[in-house]
C-alpha cells in the first residue's frame, strides 16, 4: 500500500475507533516515509498517553537515520530520549538543529525556524546557557512575527523564562499572549501552573481548567454530585492520582456512588484503602463510553477546582490518608530487609521519574550522584526504582544495592515495602507521593524549576506538611549541593549512640 493509501486507511480506522488498526497503517506510512509528520504526531501523542514503549520502539525503527525534516527529527529525538538511547537522541536532535540553522540563515525574515529552534533548544536543554540561547531565538522570532503568531511565541518565550527562574517575566508574557489571543489554551494552562507554583489557587485552578478546552468546568459543581453516580476519570501520572486520591472522599460524601478510573498499577492500593466504591483500571484506548453508567464525569485533576481549594484548607485529609497492608510485602523484599544490621536506618531511594514526561531529564537525577549518601555509616539503602535507565543495572550490581524493583507488581506492593523503611529519598516522582501519603518521612530532591505542587521556595509543602522535606537546586541541573543537603538530612535522623 502506498503512503497515501496507508494514511487514508489509518484515518478510516480512527473513524471506526479502531486504534490498533490505525496505528499499524500509520507505522506503514512512516516506514515508507519517516517525514509523515501527521502520522508521527498522532503516534507520538498516543505513545505518551498510553506509556507504550513498544510503540516508541516501532516508531524509532521507522527512522534509523535523521530525516532532514526538523519537526520530525525533534520528535524522533524525544522518542529516543524516552527509550534511554542517548546516541540516537543526540543524532536526531543535532540533525534537527542543523537544518533549522540552515533555514534561518537562508531567510533572515522568517520567524518560523527561529521559533522552532528556540523550542528545540529549550526542550533538550539542561544548562543555563542553552536556555538563554533558546530565549534569544524566541526574541528574534517575536521581532519578525506579527498579529496572532506572536501569541504562540510569547507563550513559548514565557516557558523558557520560567525555566531560567524569571517567573515574573513569564507571567507578564503569558498575560501578553492572552491579550492577543484570549482563548489560547496553552497560555492559560501554562500560566495556571505558574500561579499554582506560587500557591495562588483561586486563579490558578480556574486557568488550569483550560487544559480541558471546551469541557472546562464540566462536572465541577459539587451540588450536582448529590445522590448521583459520579465518575472520576484518570489523568496524568500515577503520582498525580495518588496526590488527588485525598479529595475523592469529598465526592463520596456527596455522591451515591463513585467510580474511579486509575492506572492499573494503582487499583489494588486504592481498593484496599476504599478510595471509591468502584475502582476500574484504565485500559488502553479506554473512552468515557466504556464506563458503567454515571450521571457526572470529571477528571481527577479537576477535583481541587471543584472543591474550591484554598491554601489554608490543605492537606484536605489527615496524613497518612493511605495505608499499606503488611501482608502484601513480597518475600524477597522481606528477606532483604531481614539482613539489615541492628540499629541501621533503612532508607529507600528513587532517582528517576517517568521517562515519558517531557521534563523528566530535568527532574530525574543520575544514580551516580547519590553515591555519597550510600556511604553514610549506620544506613542501609534499598532501590525503590521501577524501570532502570541506561547504566543503572550495572551500577546497582557494582554497589551491591538491594533492589526492590523486580519484586513489586503494583503500588500496593511498593507501599508495603515503604512501610518497612525508616526514610525515603526520592526525586519528584510517584514514590514521593506514595511515601508522603503513607506518612513516611521523605526527602524530595527538586530541580531548579520545580513542579507546581512543591511551590516556588521553602523546605515544606502543605500537600504533605509534616513528613516531606524539600531540597532544591540552586542552579539548573546542579545536583551536588542538593546531595550535600540530603547527606545532612539523613545524618540528622541517625540514632544517637
Amino acid at each position: 500500500m502506498s503512503v497515501d493509501g496507508s494514511m487514508n486507511a489509518a484515518e478510516a480506522a480512527l473513524n471506526r475507533e479502531a486504534w490498533d488498526v490505525a496505528t499499524n497503517h500509520y507505522l506503514d506510512a512512516l516506514r515508507q516515509d519517516p517525514t509523515q509528520q501527521f502520522a508521527l504526531d498522532r503516534l507520538f501523542g498516543r505513545g505518551n498517553t498510553t506509556l507504550d514503549r513498544v510503540l516508541f520502539e516501532r516508531l524509532l525503527a521507522c527512522a534509523r537515520l535523521p530525516t532532514g525534516a526538523p519537526a520530525c527529527d525533534a520528535l524522533y529525538a524525544k522518542i529516543a530520549r524516552t527509550l534511554g538511547r542517548p546516541d540516537d537522541t543526540e543524532r536526531f536532535r543535532r540533525r534537527a538543529e542543523d537544518v533549522l540553522r540552515a533555514q534561518l540563515a537562508a531567510d533572515a525574515a522568517d520567524w518560523r525556524p527561529r521559533k522552532a529552534l528556540g523550542t528545540l533548544l529549550r526542550d533538550f536543554a539542561s544548562t543555563r546557557p542553552v536556555f538563554e540561547e533558546s530565549l534569544g531565538w524566541f526574541n528574534e522570532a517575536y521581532d519578525r512575527a506579527a498579529g496572532p503568531d506572536r501569541a504562540g511565541i510569547l507563550n513559548d518565550r514565557a516557558m523558557t523564562r520560567r525555566c531560567l527562574g524569571d517567573r515574573d517575566g513569564a507571567e507578564k508574557e503569558f498575560n501578553e499572549a492572552l491579550g492577543i489571543t484570549p482563548d489560547h489554551v496553552q497560555a492559560h494552562t501554562n500560566r495556571s501552573l505558574l500561579l499554582l507554583l506560587r500557591g495562588e489557587y483561586g486563579q490558578g485552578l480556574a486557568d488550569y481548567e483550560w487544559r480541558r478546552k471546551k469541557a472546562r468546568g464540566q462536572g465541577c459543581d459539587p451540588a450536582a454530585w448529590q445522590r448521583k453516580r459520579v465518575a472520576v476519570w484518570w489523568e496524568q501520572g500515577a503520582g498525580d492520582q495518588i496526590q488527588m486520591a485525598r479529595f475523592v472522599r469529598a465526592v463520596r460524601e456527596a455522591a451515591s456512588h463513585v467510580i474511579l478510573v486509575c492506572e492499573a498499577s494503582l487499583v489494588d492500593l486504592f481498593r484496599e484503602n476504599a478510595v471509591a466504591q468502584e475502582i476500574i483500571p484504565r485500559q488502553k484506548d479506554m473512552q468515557h463510553k466504556d464506563l458503567p453508567a454515571y450521571d457526572v464525569l470529571l477528571p481527577v485533576m479537576s477535583l481541587p477546582f471543584a472543591l474550591r481549594l484554598q491554601d489554608e484548607e490543605l492537606p484536605w485529609a489527615p496524613i497518612p490518608y493511605l495505608q499499606a497492608r503488611p501482608d502484601r510485602l513480597p518475600a524477597p523484599i522481606a528477606d532483604m530487609l531481614a539482613k539489615v544490621p541492628d540499629g541501621n536506618l533503612r532508607i529507600g531511594l528513587a532517582w528517576a521519574g517517568n521517562p515519558f514526561l517531557p521534563n523528566d531529564h530535568i527532574r530525574s537525577c543520575p544514580l551516580p550522584a547519590f553515591a555519597p549518601l550510600l556511604r553514610i555509616p549506620g544506613t542501609s539503602w534499598f532501590s525503590l526504582q521501577v524501570g532502570l535507565r541506561h547504566g543503572d543495572a550495572e551500577l546497582i550490581s557494582a554497589w551491591g544495592l538491594p533492589d526492590f524493583g523486580p519484586h513489586v507488581r503494583s503500588y500496593a506492593d511498593t507501599a508495603a515495602a515503604i512501610d518497612r523503611l525508616d526514610l525515603v529519598v526520592a526525586v519528584d516522582t510517584s514514590v514521593s507521593h506514595l511515601a508522603g501519603s503513607l506518612g513516611k518521612k521523605v526527602a524530595v530532591a527538586l530541580p531548579f524549576d520545580p513542579d507546581w505542587r512543591w511551590w516556588k521556595e521553602g523546605p515544606r509543602t502543605l500537600w504533605y506538611p509534616n513528613n516531606i522535606a524539600l531540597f532544591r537546586q540552586r542552579e539548573i541541573s546542579e545536583w551536588g549541593p542538593v546531595i550535600t543537603d540530603l547527606d545532612q538530612w539523613v545524618r540528622s535522623h541517625l540514632p544517637t549512640r
